[in-house]
């Protein structure tokens, strides 16, 4: 019987330390887990940390959305602030308004055919368009992205990035007006450097439209000329002689 429990208890002792084992190593390996959690955690405060700042110096805002016609916003960074005026709670699931609601409603239609066009192709797109601000300000954009797919070949989102063109749309715009001016004064240069019917008597001229008209009111609306009215020497002759040969006198006069 003695043999037997020194059998037993020799057993228990060796289970018992096997336990001990056990849970020791447990605890390391749970010691180990939680070491690396720690360290992956912070690495992805770490990353998310630098994302923020990296999206926070970004002159425009970076987005997901959904395909929808009101592009339903999942994450917004903060710089829709600028460019919009309001915050990224405001459009994230479109709590206060969709981000299809700024657009301008002459652009909605074409904006969203041109991104299922681009969709349908799975190609990267890049839109110009306008949008109403909060302060009701209208603005252009330029808006490059793309789509989202699962690996069943599923559109989960759209993800792209939103800056304001508004100032380069404008000296765009400046300069087709340039252009546009510089053609049209080269179109009246060239109107003055063809024939012109002019009367052998009156000296009028026959306009575009076919009515006569003075020399002087001809070429004020066709060039920058500005006419100053004399009298020449053989005119002063024909129409007043008293006047002329008093003039000569005069001139004689002087000149001895």
């Amino acid at each position: 019987m003695a043999s037997e429990k020194d059998a037993m208890g020799k057993a228990l002792q060796k289970m018992l330390t096997s336990l001990r084992e056990a849970e020791e190593e447990v605890m390391k390996y749970r010691q180990s887990l939680e070491k690396q959690v720690q360290e992956r955690t912070r690495e992805l405060e770490e990353n998310r940390h630098m994302l923020r700042t990296l999206l926070g110096n970004l002159q425009g805002m970076a987005y997901r959305c959904r395909n929808d016609p009101s592009w339903t916003m999942e994450f917004v960074s903060e710089g829709v602030i600028a460019l919009t005026g309001y915050h990224p709670e405001d459009l994230i699931g479109n709590q206060t308004l969709s981000y299809g609601d700024l657009i301008h409603p002459d652009d909605r239609d074409a904006v969203y055919e041109a991104v299922q066009d681009s969709l349908s192709q799975r190609d990267p797109f890049i839109l110009h368009y306008r949008i109403r601000t909060k302060d009701n300000e209208e603005k252009w954009v330029w808006e490059k992205s793309c789509g989202i797919w699962s690996e069943d070949g599923t559109l989960v989102a759209l993800e792209g990035f939103i800056t304001d063109i508004t100032a380069l749309k404008r000296l765009q715009q400046e300069r087709e007006q340039l252009i546009e001016e510089l053609q049209k004064a080269l179109s009246e240069v060239k109107i003055l450097s063809g024939l012109l019917p002019i009367c052998s008597s009156c000296k009028k001229i026959r306009n575009d439209q076919g009515y006569w008209e003075k020399l002087e009111n001809y070429f004020r609306k066709h060039s920058d000329i500005l006419f100053t009215h004399g009298i020449c020497p053989e005119c002063m002759k024909k129409l007043y002689p008293d006047v002329y040969e008093k003039m000569q006198r005069e001139k004689a006069l002087s000149d001895t």
